[in-house]
């Protein structure tokens, strides 16, 4: 074997093992979005709400939002969400992760549609911070919401069946 096929060789062998460490970490990267997300409890304070949690299934593709106030639920749906990375890199090496994401409201009124949308706006950018278990949506110069993953495990039965698309038939829990 010659000198320049043990270089093209290696060559080979190493773009190889980058592009499978690029996949292994946006596989990761999707791992840290799904699942429930729940509002920080100093944000959810000021302003002025009791709850609001956010569920993203295991293909991020689908989830539930629900907001209430110590009066009222206020959001109470079943959501389409569509989560691009906002980075051109391949890999990111910061502690925070940007995506941009498209939330669709779904069986809702036109009139229901515009209240949800004043609420939580349908385009936003998230801020990931995976080590922390924290993300933060904003759009436009305000933060529509800090959250903090929720570790609670959720029977799969109380979910709408069509959010469960992802989730894996055996577990009993997500």
């Amino acid at each position: 074997m010659s000198n320049s096929s043990l270089i093209i060789g290696l060559i080979v062998l190493i773009v190889i093992f980058l592009l499978v460490n690029v996949f292994m970490v946006k596989r990761q990267e999707r791992r840290h979005l799904r699942g429930f997300w729940k509002i920080d409890p100093s944000f959810a304070a000021n302003a002025q709400l009791k709850d609001f949690v956010i569920y993203i299934n295991d293909d991020c593709d689908a989830g539930y939002i629900l907001a209430s106030n110590p009066a009222n639920i206020i959001l109470n749906c079943v959501i389409g969400v569509d989560i691009t990375p906002h980075s051109t890199k391949l890999i990111e090496l910061d502690d925070m992760m940007t995506y941009d994401i498209t939330i669709t409201y779904k069986d809702l009124e036109e009139k229901d549609q515009k209240f949800h949308e004043d609420i939580f706006p349908p385009s936003q950018k998230i801020a990931l911070y995976p080590m922390a278990s924290r993300i933060i949506f904003h759009s436009d110069g305000v933060v529509n919401g800090i959250f903090n993953k929720d570790p609670t495990s959720i029977k799969k039965e109380l979910l709408p069946k069509e959010l469960l698309s992802g989730a894996k038939d055996d577990a009993e829990t997500i």
